[in-house]
């Protein structure tokens, strides 16, 4: 299955050398992380997610043939420019339009 889902994901992205598929199972669980280069991840998710979601239906296709439950990861190494670390989360002015109603039926 780990081949399988290698070949399938070289063929998804522009750079296969860098394609690297693990797989960790457990009981009747098979966790396949797929770990491929910076900024890929997209060209395996597709629009609004139809490729990864074909791929994880063959998969959880192929894993029923073999009795076992299939869970599909990918990993990116990508960084977001807009996302950082150490960024600090955005606080709510007072005087919004809530404040206002609020201030209104308590005048009244």
């Amino acid at each position: 299955m780990i081949e399988f889902t290698r070949r399938i994901v070289q063929a998804l992205v522009d750079d296969p050398e860098k394609v690297v598929v693990t797989e960790v199972s457990g009981g009747q669980t098979t966790v396949l992380n797929i770990s491929v280069g910076s900024g890929e991840a997209g060209k395996i998710i597709g629009k609004k997610g139809r490729t990864i979601q074909a791929l994880r239906t063959i998969l959880i296709a192929v894993g029923a043939k073999e009795k076992r439950h299939v869970i599909v990861e990918i990993n990116d190494d990508f960084k977001h420019p807009r996302k950082m670390e150490n960024e600090t989360p955005a606080i709510r002015a007072p005087g919004g339009y809530h404040d206002r109603t609020k201030a209104h039926k308590m005048a009244f």
